[in-house]
């Protein structure tokens, strides 16, 4: 026996007194203490780890642009928004006895369809029991999933796929100058006196968006007492410009994005639990809603304006 180790040998037969005079004839056998503590009987990387999960991954950045649109929440399918259409008549200042003159206007309705966005993992049970963060980390994956899929088409269709009421042929000439930064002051003064609304948030295509921020400019008092979101989605067709007055585009909100757990088909046999991520929601793309955006090549814009 090696000298260095004799004072373990000594420690071990002075803990262990008792079982050794209660042993008999029994075998009392003791491994060396400095063979447990070679490096060769060690296996792995780490030992008890600490599970933390993993770096959270960014939603799409059309996500932020979402958020800047309300929120409604309905009760129904059947979701039915009034427009109204065909104003006649006027109001005017009457004197006493004097008839007194009448409008009229018709109302149709427009439904927006709600549509359900879902979809679903399979993970063992196993995994949900021994991976402390497994759980959520699903969550978040399924939920940034299904709302980056939300706003994508929901961008795409406002700014693809309807016809506002008024474009660049609606402007007043000689109101501004000729570059990009020159087209929000005069367009939401031309759309406040056709319609009634401001354009709060603005949306250009990536170059475009860039381009604007690049130029030169002396006065920025309109922007500064306006305070326009202005924001880059790639949804806007390039060398567009496209601004809205967010209030008159809610999303109409039957199922809020909602995580259920289940089993379904061989799952149980299977050892597997089926998680299901779903949200039922609509927009209004039609109607008076269209007064409340402009959407229209740079080009046509600033000729209009020029």
């Amino acid at each position: 026996m090696e000298k260095t180790q004799r004072p373990q040998l000594t420690n071990q037969l002075m803990l262990n007194h008792e079982s050794i005079k209660s042993a008999g004839s029994t075998p009392f056998v003791m491994k060396a203490s400095a063979q447990m503590l070679e490096s060769t009987n060690l296996t792995g990387s780490e030992y008890n780890p600490q599970s933390v999960g993993i770096t959270p991954i960014k939603e799409e950045y059309v996500n932020t642009i979402l958020d800047m649109f309300p929120k409604v929440m309905v009760s129904s399918p059947n979701v039915v928004v009034s427009n109204e259409v065909d104003e006649d008549g006027m109001v005017d200042k009457v004197s006493e006895g004097a008839a007194k003159p009448q409008i009229d206007f018709d109302i149709n309705v427009s439904k927006p369809i709600i549509n359900k966005y879902a979809s679903h993992v399979k993970v063992s049970d196993e995994m949900l029991a021994d991976i402390p963060f497994m759980e959520s980390q699903i969550r978040g994956v399924l939920m940034r999933r299904l709302k980056n899929t939300i706003a994508t088409e929901f961008m795409k269709e406002l700014t693809q796929g309807v016809t506002p009421t008024y474009n660049s042929s609606n402007l007043t000439s000689g109101t501004t100058g000729t570059l990009i930064k020159d087209i929000l002051p005069a367009v939401t003064a031309d759309m406040q006196n056709l319609g009634g609304y401001t354009l709060n948030l603005w949306m250009l295509n990536q170059p475009d968006y860039a381009k604007l921020f690049v130029e030169a400019g002396t006065n920025f008092l309109w922007y500064a007492l306006n305070e326009p979101k202005i924001v880059n989605n790639l949804a806007v067709t390039a060398g567009s410009i496209v601004g809205i007055d967010t209030t008159m585009f809610p999303l109409y909100v039957l199922k809020d994005m909602e995580i259920s757990f289940g089993r379904t088909g061989t799952d149980l046999t299977d050892n597997k639990i089926t998680i299901r991520c779903e949200s039922r929601i609509g927009w209004n793309l039609v109607g008076n809603s269209l007064s409340a955006l402009y959407n229209d090549t740079i080009a046509n814009t600033l000729t209009a304006i020029a």
